[in-house]
């Protein structure tokens, strides 16, 4: 189903939970900008974008605003792959809040998970629009690690019978590339500063697994609190 279509579905399955007195028709648009965004003849009449430069939309008072695709920090031409930013995601719920005719915001979920750099501040966001309004997640897919914890501070997560919520916790991923640099007769000799010995902890010793594993459980700690 295309997004424009979507929306007012989703408006009208989910606005009794965001605000009474909100009603949504359906967009006969199929047409989006190449990132799953509405183009503006696509869009019903009276829909608007929030922002100039924003992925979200106001239908009939209420901010529809993705959180789709891999999380990523900061926006960059990946948001046109499918992935969305938490820079992206603050700047749209900044954006609802102070518009003077949005009354309610629809999160729609639908992601796998993402970075941990701005993901605690992209949680806040979404907390601290809920003090002005009512904020509901549809997890239309996914709303895993990074993603649940984005959408944890909404007042209703509202979810499919094949959505998947969960998979806290935080993983660190290590390509270990020495045997096939070897095999390519490639050597790399790192110099490490003598007052910062964990700089560049070896992953293939104890010590050095210790600390990138010490580094994931307080990450994580974060996360569950």
């Amino acid at each position: 189903m295309f997004l424009a279509r979507r929306e007012g579905v989703e408006i009208q399955a989910l606005a009794p939970r965001a605000q009474s007195h909100v009603t949504g028709g359906v967009s006969t648009g199929d047409h989006d900008e190449g990132d799953g965004t509405p183009k503006r003849a696509a869009l019903a009449e009276g829909d608007d974008y929030l922002r100039e430069y924003g992925r979200g939309i106001v239908r009939n008072g209420v901010a529809i605003i993705r959180v789709i695709g891999p999380l990523i920090a900061y926006a960059s031409w990946l948001q046109s792959c499918g992935m969305t930013s938490y820079t992206t995601l603050k700047a749209d719920l900044a954006a609802a809040v102070a518009h003077g005719g949005v009354t309610a915001i629809i999160l729609e979920v639908d992601s796998p998970s993402g970075q941990v750099t701005g993901c605690s501040e992209a949680a806040a966001a979404v907390k601290a629009a809920a003090a002005h309004m009512p904020v509901v997640a549809f997890v239309a897919g996914d709303a895993c690690s990074a993603a649940l914890w984005n959408v944890s501070p909404a007042d209703h997560i509202v979810v499919t019978p094949t959505s998947a919520v969960g998979s806290l916790g935080c993983c660190c991923s290590i390509v270990d590339r020495r045997g096939a640099d070897e095999k390519a007769g490639v050597k790399t000799h790192e110099i490490i500063s003598s007052q910062t010995p964990n700089k560049r902890p070896d992953v293939a010793t104890d010590s050095g697994r210790a600390a990138i594993q010490k580094n994931a459980d307080d990450t994580a700690a974060v996360f569950i609190a």
